[in-house]
């Protein structure tokens, strides 16, 4: 049994083996869309790769809603090269579609880029009225520090990597604005059993700070989950083997109270994602920080919002 990856090229290189020695794997972080599903039924009996995070094709309709919600009409993407910013590319190009919408105009770069400033550039030639990122922490901050420097009040927005804090620190008051798809905020309202959570993490890495707060519930809930397989494993008195693990997390008989939610049978053998849209909220940029965008999603966020079981298997 494992609980990893991070980075969606990584993940979506590696599940294969997971899968070819039927050990089970859970990924509480990288959220490239089929990662989870790539070997569902029918595409294989049985499937060896769960997931706590939300996969990007739910991300991106979430962050699309947002899109049609404040009239923007010329999508610029900024995307990198990477798996994760190809098949972002993707996914946001289908979601647009669905809304007789298209990508204005793109820029590509690789990841460890040094300047995005003539990309920036571009984008403002081409007169797109929005800003979609489907990048990490640091090229984001190079997006940031490029807008904040051509003084182009364009509304930049994302996913859950938007929030990165390495994204955050590097980019300053640069960043302030940024809108990003998040299940778990640190700074805003949160219940007894997040606020100890929270106590706890900061506590171990001896920081007020939590560099992605997200990645660290989902993580948390990952190894609830595990945990709670074991236990009943061991209640019915069935030996413990990757077999037994699978078919225990596509059976879990009691809720898992975790930090995204509690999840009341979070898998089936069709669906390995246990977290839906419905669960997302949205996130702003401000002082360095990311907090709830709207009180309405942080005072709904204090009642775990439970799996929309329709989303789970997209």
């Amino acid at each position: 049994m494992t609980i990893g990856y991070c980075n969606t090229g990584v993940a979506t290189a590696s599940i294969g083996i997971y899968q070819d020695a039927k050990v089970p794997l859970i990924v509480p972080v990288a959220t490239g869309s089929l990662i989870a599903n790539k070997f569902a039924p029918p595409a294989s009996d049985q499937n060896f790769i769960f997931r706590t995070a939300v996969p990007d094709v739910q991300q991106v309709a979430f962050m699309v809603k947002v899109i049609l919600k404040n009239g923007w009409q010329r999508v610029g993407l900024m995307a990198d090269t990477s798996g994760y910013g190809e098949f972002g590319r993707k996914d946001l190009e289908a979601e647009l579609a669905k809304h007789k919408l298209q990508v204005a105009h793109m820029e590509r770069f690789p990841t460890g880029i040094k300047d995005l400033r003539p990309h920036m550039e571009r984008a403002r030639a081409a007169g797109v009225d929005v800003l979609f990122t489907y990048t990490t922490g640091p090229e984001n901050a190079l997006i940031s520090q490029a807008r904040a420097d051509m003084k182009w009040k364009i509304p930049h927005i994302g996913p859950w990597t938007v929030g990165f804090g390495n994204h955050l620190s590097a980019a300053g008051a640069a960043a302030d604005g940024a809108l990003t798809a998040q299940t778990f905020i640190q700074d805003g309202q949160h219940n007894f059993d997040r606020q100890a959570f929270l106590r706890n993490v900061t506590r171990e890495l001896g920081t007020d700070r939590v560099p992605c707060a997200m990645c660290a519930a989902q993580a948390y809930d990952a190894m609830q989950l595990v945990i709670r397989a074991i236990g009943q494993l061991r209640t019915q008195r069935t030996p413990l083997t990757p077999l037994t693990m699978r078919d225990a997390l596509e059976n879990l008989n009691e809720p898992v109270r975790g930090m995204v939610t509690v999840h009341q049978k979070p898998f089936s053998r069709e669906d390995h994602e246990a977290v839906s849209q419905n669960m997302l909220v949205l996130g702003v940029v401000k002082d360095g920080k990311v907090r709830f965008a709207n009180a309405s999603e942080e005072i709904r966020s204090l009642i775990p919002q439970r799996k929309n079981v329709a989303e789970g298997a997209r």
